[in-house]
């Protein structure tokens, strides 16, 4: 696969499939070569220098169809200027019910769960508070989104119960629908907790980092024991309520990089659904990743994705959302300006009623919004001002509108700025959306209506965008 940045664009070829992607509005085009030629000529020369050359070629009478065909599309429109707001309700808060834990990851970036401060835990008065605060902040907005967080949210399992409960009855006398998730290691899962999520509708995330080996080394208990043998039972006594439908969120380390290994030690547990992130470490620790090690993981996706695209022919698909979040952007035409909601239109709240950025800067002064007794949004009118367009590195990446510009926090470890992208995790990325976008591209060509039957199975992978009319009409008809 060789993937070529053409005047902010990309072109992508791969044996017998040439595409072309529209970074404006996240579109993907099938061409022929004499489309890519031209287009070539003409980000390098403009259009009349283009013409001029062609000219003087057999394919003349084609170009100027093609030529309109690439002004029909936006490839040839100037870039639209981006008019950032000021503020953008808060539909989102992240609640750290609990700053603690019962296992001992090393490369935990929360400080064993306490974010280096004093084992403490929410109350009511705070978390109810801290839901009064989101009803507020989302003005006119009528869902919004609370997710329990820690340390290890399950060890304030009765606050969690007050508050979905609180939060129901709140939400109903202001005309809101609260949608609740978790984050948990699964290790406090019971009965009595998986049927509770379920009643509530919860979506779960499961932090998990693949097979026994794997598990164990990287997220044991306080003692040293393995997680894994009490982690496993709990899951599974989740997932089997769910049909699979729970995701796994892996940390990858240098010590195992075959994300083969790691994907198929999640699906054995039972996960449909699975995640993984290079961790975030300290180049001195001996699990973190360098930048030779970044290049290796390409060759691992490229394998990932082989066996990603057989399972879909065979009708056995499952979630790899490193590839599926680019597809289903593609599938939905959408564009990112921002890396996630972050300081957007999200919040996290520690158990004080501090607000942060995100649950990574829990603690850092630097990224707080006040608190819930005296919020500060001067940083949200901060992140709202540093759309990807307007940032150095980021503004003139093909890429840009797929990642919104990377990690906030990511950045600020590595670059000790938000706003600026960490190079390898950059390059890892463009490796992993131009794949995916061969893996849309060749299952269309398999079989074109495979992705809508698996749009309407509520599994939106992929579509092929043909058009800006298509788009709006396919919009339009849902």
């Amino acid at each position: 696969m060789e993937a070529v940045d053409a005047g902010g664009h990309l072109i992508i070829k791969d044996i017998d499939t040439l595409l072309l992607f529209n970074t404006i509005d996240s579109g993907l085009y099938r061409i022929e070569s004499i489309t890519e030629k031209l287009f070539i000529l003409i980000k390098k020369h403009g259009i009349e220098a283009a013409r001029d050359i062609i000219k003087q070629e057999d394919v003349n009478h084609v170009a100027e169809e093609k030529i309109e065909e690439l002004k029909e599309n936006g490839f040839l429109d100037p870039l639209p200027e981006i008019t950032p707001p000021d503020t953008v309700p808060i539909t989102g808060a992240s609640l750290n019910v609990s700053h603690d834990c019962n296992l001992s990851c090393r490369y935990c970036y929360g400080g064993g769960g306490t974010y280096v401060g004093e084992k403490c835990y929410m109350d009511e008065p705070v978390g109810e508070l801290s839901i009064d605060r989101l009803i507020e902040w989302s003005n006119g907005k009528k869902e919004v989104y609370v997710t329990f967080f820690g340390g290890e949210p399950l060890l304030n399992m009765k606050l969690i119960e007050h508050l979905v409960a609180y939060g129901d009855r709140k939400g109903d006398s202001e005309g809101k629908r609260i949608w609740y998730s978790i984050t948990t290691n699964g290790t406090l899962l019971t009965e009595e907790t998986v049927n509770f999520l379920n009643e509530h509708n919860f979506s779960v995330l499961v932090s998990m980092d693949g097979p026994q080996f794997i598990q164990d080394t990287n997220r044991p208990f306080k003692n040293g024991k393995g997680s894994f043998d009490v982690a496993v039972p709990q899951i599974r006594k989740l997932i089997s309520t769910r049909k699979g439908n729970v995701t796994a969120r892996a940390t990858l380390t240098r010590d195992c990089m075959s994300l083969n290994t790691i994907i198929k030690g999640l699906r054995d547990v039972g996960f449909k659904y699975v995640h993984i992130e290079p961790v975030t470490a300290e180049k001195s620790r001996s699990f973190a990743l360098c930048e030779k090690d970044f290049d290796k993981l390409k060759g691992e996706y490229k394998a990932v994705g082989r066996v990603f695209l057989d399972n879909i022919l065979k009708g056995t698909p499952f979630g790899f959302s490193n590839i599926v979040r680019t597809i289903n952007m593609i599938y939905n035409s959408t564009v990112r300006y921002y890396p996630c909601g972050a300081g957007k239109n999200m919040v996290a709240v520690d158990p004080h009623g501090g607000i942060y950025l995100c649950h990574r800067f829990t603690g850092m002064e630097e990224f707080s919004l006040g608190t819930i007794y005296d919020p500060d949004f001067s940083l949200q009118r901060k992140i709202l001002h540093m759309p990807v367009d307007s940032r150095e590195g980021c503004k003139d990446c093909w890429a840009r509108h797929l990642c919104g510009g990377s990690c906030w926090q990511e950045n600020y470890f590595y670059n000790n700025q938000i706003d600026e992208p960490y190079k390898p995790r950059c390059d890892l990325f463009k490796y992993i959306a131009a794949l995916s976008m061969v893996i849309f591209s060749k299952i269309h060509e398999k079989d074109k209506e495979l992705l809508d039957r698996m749009f309407e199975k509520n599994e939106p992978f992929y579509r092929k965008v043909d058009s800006r009319e298509e788009v709006k009409n396919k919009k339009q008809r849902r």
